[in-house]
């Protein structure tokens, strides 16, 4: 199935997850939040064809 990351269009098995996503992507999923149809998602969210996901940067500080 084909998604888009970041406005980047992956190929990924089917039943595939947000964290199999971000790892073909070569990002680490403990450093971002990931956002499908404007709400947030988790890791383990199984994506479909033609989802349109994007990250957002967590940032902490002290």
């Amino acid at each position: 199935m084909k998604i888009a990351l970041n406005g980047s269009i992956l190929e990924l098995p089917e039943s595939s997850t947000a964290a199999d996503a971000l790892r073909k992507a070569g990002i680490n999923q403990e450093t971002v939040l990931v956002k499908r149809a404007g709400g947030l998602i988790a890791d383990i969210e199984q994506l479909k064809e033609g989802d349109v996901i994007e990250t957002i940067s967590v940032i902490s500080g002290g």
